[in-house]
């Protein structure tokens, strides 16, 4: 079975390297609140939805943090700092790890489709509509793709024991 893959556009990654100019260019500090979304979509000149997906792609990075209800705030260098510097000391990139996920994924997918019941396959199948859909609202709830993704997972490995 396929797995539905979620790729970050490259429009999204200049998305983001206009956010992370004008953070630069606006000397924010780190625990700096960001302006409202409104306000910083009109000034980076892209639609709020385009900057929500900015900030995602930011936010995995470990450069900015959102508190829902409060605000998208500039990453304490000590927290951002980490996690690229863990990504680095493993000499691993993002694109290595999905790489790695990939290798290990496929022994699982087969064992499913060998050893899975019917009951299995329609949760898997569930899973994977589940994310379709999920990927394709506008904007991305980056935090549901996230757990639908781990379930449609996570089932096809319990379809595997």
């Amino acid at each position: 079975m396929n797995s539905p893959v979620v790729k970050v556009p490259p429009r999204l990654q200049s998305q983001a390297r206009l956010l992370l100019d004008y953070i630069e260019r606006e000397e924010l500090n780190p625990g700096d609140r960001l302006d409202s979304e409104r306000e910083l979509a009109k000034k980076l000149g892209i639609s709020r939805s385009s900057l929500r997906e900015a900030i995602q792609v930011l936010q995995t990075q470990g450069r900015l943090v959102v508190k829902h209800g409060i605000g998208v705030f500039l990453l304490e260098d000590q927290e951002g700092e980490e996690l690229r510097n863990s990504l680095r000391a493993a000499h691993h990139t993002i694109e290595e790890l999905f790489q790695m996920r990939e290798i290990l994924e496929a022994p699982a997918v087969e064992w499913a489709a060998e050893r899975r019941s019917e009951a299995q396959l329609q949760a898997i199948k569930g899973a994977a509509h589940s994310l379709q859909e999920a990927v394709k609202q506008d904007p991305i709830d980056f935090d549901r793709v996230r757990l639908l993704d781990m379930n449609f997972h996570l089932t096809i490995v319990k379809s595997a024991q």
